[in-house]
C-alpha cells in the first residue's frame, strides 16, 4: 500500500475532486463517502469547505492550509472490503502518520508529528481509476505551523499486510520492488 501526503493551497477544488463534484470526474457514481471527522452530518462540498474555513478562521493564516492525502492499497488486499474495512484502514493509516517525524539530510526536523487523526477531515473512496484499483482520498484542515502544511514535500509510505509493517521513504521515492517484502493473507 502506498500513501502520499502533500500540503496544498487549492482546497475547494481539491474537495470538489474527491467528492465527485468536479467536471474532471467521469464517473462520480463510483465515488463514496467513507467518513468525516469533526464535521456536520453528511455535508456537501461547499459544506465541507465552509466547515474547514470556519475552523481555520480562528487561527493565524498559513499558505497551504489543506493537506491532500491519497491512500492506495493493492486491489488484492481490498477485494472484499466493505465500508467499515475502509474506515479502519484509514484510521490505522492516520494513527501511523501522526507518529512520523521527518528530518532532512542535515538532521533538522522538517515536519514534526501531526494530529491528523483528531483533525477536521473528510475521506472518500474512489473506484473509477484507470486500473479500477480502489483508493482513498482525504482532505484535512490544517491550522498549526508545526505540521507539514508549511512545506510542499511529498511523503510516500509503504505498508505491507500487517499494520505493524509500515515503512517510510523520506525522499518521496518508492523503494525498488525487490526491496519491499510482500505478504498475503
Amino acid at each position: 500500500m502506498i500513501a502520499k501526503a502533500k500540503a496544498i493551497s487549492h482546497g475547494i477544488n481539491a474537495i470538489r475532486y474527491i467528492t465527485g463534484e468536479s467536471l474532471n470526474k467521469k464517473h462520480p457514481e463510483k465515488i463514496h463517502r467513507v467518513l468525516d471527522n469533526l464535521m456536520p452530518s453528511q455535508p456537501d462540498t461547499l459544506g465541507i469547505w465552509n466547515s474547514m474555513q470556519l475552523t481555520l478562521s480562528r487561527f493565524k493564516p498559513i499558505k497551504n492550509s489543506v493537506i491532500r492525502v491519497e491512500l492506495s492499497p493493492s486491489a488484492e488486499h481490498t477485494r472484499f472490503f466493505d465500508i467499515e474495512d475502509w474506515q479502519k484502514l484509514w484510521q490505522d493509516f492516520a494513527a501511523e502518520f501522526d507518529k512520523q517525524v521527518f528530518t532532512g539530510k542535515d538532521g533538522k526536523v522538517r515536519s514534526c508529528q501531526t494530529n491528523l487523526a483528531n483533525s477536521k477531515y473528510t475521506v472518500w473512496l474512489h473506484k473509477e481509476s484507470d486500473g479500477e484499483v480502489p483508493h482513498l482520498h482525504a482532505r484535512f484542515a490544517v491550522w498549526m505551523r508545526t505540521v507539514i502544511s508549511t512545506t510542499t514535500t511529498t511523503f510516500i509510505f509503504v505498508r505491507n499486510v500487517l499494520p505493524s509493517e509500515w515503512q517510510r521513504n523520506e525522499a518521496g521515492q518508492l523503494p525498488h520492488k525487490s526491496e519491499i517484502e510482500t505478504s498475503h493473507k
